[in-house]
């Protein structure tokens, strides 16, 4: 089977099977969110009102995340640069 039949036989399931579709967003999002909320948290409460803060939410401040990966635990070492869009 050539790739690109492969994904046409792929979508094709998708497609009759929307009930799974749906259910994995679902358990994705009940996953997902929790932890989302709790590293944000705990990147708030590293944060606080410093100035790394103020640069934090015009951009990307490497020196900043360094500095947070070395004090992580837990949830928190998973903050990663790459986790991070540097998108305006």
């Amino acid at each position: 089977m050539s790739p690109f039949a492969a994904w046409r036989e792929g979508v094709r399931r998708v497609n009759r099977a929307p009930a799974i579709l749906i259910g994995v967003w679902v358990l994705t999002l009940l996953v997902s969110v929790p932890l989302a909320l709790a590293l944000r948290s705990m990147l708030a409460q590293h944060l606080g009102s410093s100035l790394a803060a103020d640069t934090a939410a015009s951009g990307v401040n490497y020196d900043w995340m360094q500095e947070f990966s070395d004090q992580a635990t837990g949830l928190g070492t998973t903050f990663k640069p790459t986790m991070v869009s540097t998108r305006t």
